[in-house]
């Protein structure tokens, strides 16, 4: 058994296991059971495998790789298990072997293969039932089908996260706790892209052919479509959320304007009140004038309270006023 383990919190677990033609019963029984080890395998090591890296971690010199542990609250998780089938082109001689082969493919999406199988033909990979003729250490076949199946998760998390993400948003979360984990899972799925477009870089022919071929029928194009269209959902909430907050901001500081506007009505009316007083009792105040002011005159005879009620009739009108303009321009 080994790991391979990939960015984006992804490992693939390969575990080798050998049988006798007389075990296999049927297609159903034999994934049923292969499912059941794998699954008990993973539980069993997974554990050690999270030390190894610890160990791996620490003891590298770049500072480029970095472990960040699960947190504990979140579950791990077994995607699928595959399955494959490793035969020799002596055991395709066998009748029985064919037979376990033919039922072996015959839920794929290429059951014809099972006749093609050690004449035209050397493996079959389409999804999850799989069978290779004359495998090798460290075989290209295996290894393909292990990045094939990385990219396919790997881009999965990714479209969970986005819907995930854009939910929260239908949900009604804050909008800048909603703007920060759109752009997060936003900038993660595009970065998954180009880890991928940059790892079938260096792929030699055969294998990016294979590569290829299992994407084609997995359909990983259409995986990749509904990440694109998400992250354009992405796009226009973000920009809606902006768009929603530059408004929220400019509400507050009109309203804030506006409650200074509001006591600066009500300290004028104060002041006049008082100055027109101060220039009835000191006529030195206005000798320039050729005649005392009505005005002056008159808001100093008014009352101390009818100013203040005055006042606060002001800017009672006033904010009636602004709330009616205000849900006139909403």
């Amino acid at each position: 058994m080994k790991y391979v383990v990939f960015p984006n919190q992804v490992a693939v677990a390969e575990v080798y296991l050998a049988f006798n033609q007389s075990d296999y019963v049927s297609s159903e029984q034999f994934e049923d059971k292969v499912n059941h080890i794998v699954a008990a395998a993973i539980r069993a090591t997974r554990g050690q495998l999270v030390e190894q890296i610890k160990t791996f971690v620490a003891s590298s010199q770049s500072s480029d790789i970095s472990f960040v542990p699960v947190e504990k609250d979140k579950k791990q998780h077994l995607y699928w298990t595959s399955r494959c089938i490793s035969v020799t082109t002596e055991q395709l001689k066998i009748q029985e072997v064919k037979a376990m082969i033919k039922d072996w493919l015959k839920e794929t999406e290429v059951p014809e293969h099972a006749d093609e199988i050690g004449k035209s033909r050397n493996e079959s990979m389409t999804w999850l039932n799989y069978v290779v003729v004359d495998s090798e250490d460290d075989d290209f076949r295996i290894s393909t089908m292990t990045l094939a199946q990385y990219c396919y998760i790997a881009h999965e998390k990714c479209n969970l996260a986005l819907r995930a993400a854009i939910d929260s948003v239908y949900a009604g979360s804050k909008i800048g706790d909603a703007r920060d984990c759109l752009q997060e899972t936003r900038t993660q799925t595009k970065l998954h892209q180009i880890a991928v477009n940059e790892q079938t870089k260096y792929l030699t022919r055969p294998k990016r052919a294979l590569l290829n071929a299992i994407f084609e029928s997995w359909e990983y194009d259409r995986l990749v479509e509904n990440g694109e269209a998400m992250m354009e959902i992405c796009d226009t909430k973000i920009a809606e959320a902006d768009a929603k907050q530059r408004t929220i901001n400019s509400q507050k500081s009109d309203r804030i304007l506006f409650s200074i506007s509001l006591f600066a009505v009500f300290e004028l009316l104060v002041f006049l009140s008082q100055y027109s007083r101060e220039v009835m009792s000191r006529p030195a105040l206005d000798y320039t004038d050729t005649d005392k002011s009505w005005i002056l005159a008159f808001i100093a005879s008014l009352d101390a309270d009818f100013i203040f009620g005055l006042g606060f009739f002001a800017m009672l009108a006033l904010g009636i006023t602004y709330v009616y303009v205000a849900r006139e321009k909403l």
